[in-house]
């Protein structure tokens, strides 16, 4: 939805809410559906509410849980290089012909290991990755690609189903 897309009087078209709905749903299931591979594609209620939670109303230690597993989909509690590669392969676009692609994404995982890592152990704990946000920088919470639906996502759908949305 555009951020224009209203009607005169300023009120959202049931259509637009239904996008943004789905946008947060697609979202929540990319996550979940990452973390539970081998139990199937489904996600639970319980898991969709927390997962929407999370997403739409949690404070930043809540959203660096829940980025951490989301990118630790093979649940070993340590980010490592080998795991880090599928997940950044196709991040970047070949700009020279004579340089290989799979290179400069493992130029790029280097760069992030050494952002992330903060007991240089070769690998990237819960720990590592939430001292990295908190304390170095926050942009770092998505840096291993898209977890969280954009703001005006999250806003469109506090405002469907928040009364006074920022009146308190």
């Amino acid at each position: 939805m555009q951020p224009d897309a209203r009607d005169p009087d300023g009120r959202l078209h049931a259509r637009e809410r239904r996008e943004d709905l789905e946008i947060l749903t697609r979202e929540v299931r990319l996550s979940r559906g990452r973390e539970d591979q081998k139990e199937g594609k489904d996600v639970h209620v319980d898991q969709w509410i927390e997962g929407l939670s999370v997403t739409v109303r949690g404070n930043m230690d809540e959203k660096i849980q829940f980025a951490y597993k989301v990118y630790d989909n093979l649940k070993t509690n340590k980010l490592k290089r080998e795991q880090i590669f599928p997940t950044m392969r196709g991040c970047l676009i070949q700009l020279q012909n004579d340089e290989n692609p799979d290179e400069a994404v493992k130029d790029l995982i280097d760069l992030l290991l050494k952002k992330l890592d903060v007991d240089r152990d070769g690998s990237i704990s819960e720990e590592d990755f939430k001292t990295a946000v908190k304390e170095r920088n926050p942009l770092l919470l998505e840096c291993l690609g898209p977890v969280f639906p954009d703001r005006h996502a999250r806003w469109v759908f506090l405002n469907t189903f928040t009364d006074r949305l920022g009146s308190y």
